[in-house]
Formats: C-alpha cells, sequence, structure tokens
C-alpha cells in the first residue's frame, strides 16, 4: 500500500511511533558500547559508565517525548522530525554534561568517547528518520 499523504493512518503512525521509540532508545545505548569498544578494545564498562548509559537512555526516551516527535502529524514531517530529535539529544547532552560538571565527575570519562558516542548517536537519530519516514520511491 503507498501513501500519498504526508499524514500516516491512525494505526500506522501508532505502530511506527512505537517502533521509533524502541529503536531511538537501542541505538542510543548500543552506539555508546561500540564507542566504547572503538576506544579501549573492551566492553568491560566500569560502572560509571553504565550509569551514564543508563541515564542518557532514561534522559533521551523523556527529551524525545517532550519535543513531541512521535505524535501523530509530526511522524509524516520528516524536517520537524529531523530538528525535534536533535534538539532533544542536544538537550540531553547538555544535561549530561551540568551533571557531570555538578557532581565533579566529568574528569572520570573519557572526552573521545563521550564526543563519538553524542555524534554517532546524533547521525543513528536522523538516518533513522531518513529511512523510516522518507516517502517511498515507487
Amino acid at each position: 500500500m503507498r501513501l500519498t499523504s504526508p499524514i500516516l493512518t491512525a494505526d500506522l503512525q501508532t505502530v511506527l511511533a512505537g517502533l521509533l521509540r524502541i529503536v531511538d532508545l537501542l541505538l542510543i545505548l548500543a552506539i555508546g558500547f561500540a564507542t566504547y569498544w572503538l576506544r579501549n578494545r573492551t566492553v568491560d564498562l566500569a560502572e560509571r559508565d553504565l550509569a551514564a548509559l543508563a541515564v542518557a537512555g532514561l534522559l533521551a526516551v523523556i527529551y524525545l517525548h517532550v519535543a513531541r516527535v512521535y505524535e501523530g502529524e509530526r511522524l509524516g514531517r520528516l524536517n520537524v522530525q529531523i530538528v525535534n530529535a536533535a534538539a532533544a539529544w542536544g538537550g540531553v547532552v547538555l544535561t549530561l554534561l551540568a551533571i557531570g560538571y555538578f557532581t565533579k565527575t566529568s574528569a572520570n570519562f573519557s572526552r573521545i568517547w563521550l564526543a563519538a558516542w553524542f555524534t554517532g548517536a546524533l547521525v543513528a537519530l536522523v538516518l533513522v528518520r531518513l529511512c523510516a519516514l522518507r516517502p517511498p520511491i515507487f
């Protein structure tokens, strides 16, 4: 079935929103592990690194919801999706940096790992939206 309208049907919107939520969370966590492995050649993360991943995943779920990237009509608008997802992920990054600063733990984290993770996750969030929401070619 080919959709000609930018507004998706209600059932398809619900399924797509649920899948995007799951994929977003899994990608953020997977890229965190992958970039850690690329940096350290191990996935034996310290407790603080696991906590950072968990907090980032939780914050991402909340911030992406608050940015309304999973809502009805917005699901059919690719430009709004990309801007809002990028803004939400930027908010997660800034929140994590603030937490690290105020708890005086930011020096305990590899800046290279964090930069690679934050950048990789942003690229993944954009690519998922490009793949899932672009109009069919045929």
